[in-house]
């Protein structure tokens, strides 16, 4: 009821707002997957193998810059995180409405904002790209 999501996209808690996000949608059917139990509240998979999850960005702490609910997808190639940015937006990790970290480690935390000024191509970089809504 005050218009923020509390925890991470990737947060463990299965009581975190975050993941309960994910069981309220099942149950309204708008998501496939259990409505009770254990799982209920865990993210959905992407197809890249990393996690689809919400968060409220706050100044100075994390959420890439965003202070609104955003939309992360985490562990992307960087030919994807790049398309993806560039369709629906700047093509720039660091500004717009899409907004992207080059990760070090799986599913990683959103940082406090982005220092990335551009996509780069090794083959093995992936990136965590979110979106404000």
């Amino acid at each position: 009821g005050n218009g923020t999501v509390t925890g991470l996209y990737n947060d463990g808690n299965p009581a975190a707002e975050s993941r309960l996000f994910w069981q309220h949608l099942r149950i309204a059917g708008f998501v496939p997957g259990l409505t009770t139990g254990a799982g209920a509240t865990v993210p959905p998979p992407n197809a890249a193998g990393g996690v689809i999850g919400v968060e409220s960005g706050v100044i100075g702490t994390n959420g890439l810059g965003f202070t609104s609910l955003i939309l992360c997808f985490s562990n992307l190639p960087e030919k994807v995180a790049s398309a993806i940015d560039t369709q629906m937006d700047d093509g720039r990790p660091d500004t717009g409405a899409v907004r992207a970290q080059q990760q070090t480690a799986a599913n990683p935390p959103t940082q406090a904002a982005t220092t990335i000024t551009a996509y780069v191509e090794t083959g093995a970089n992936q990136y965590l790209i979110c979106k404000n809504y």
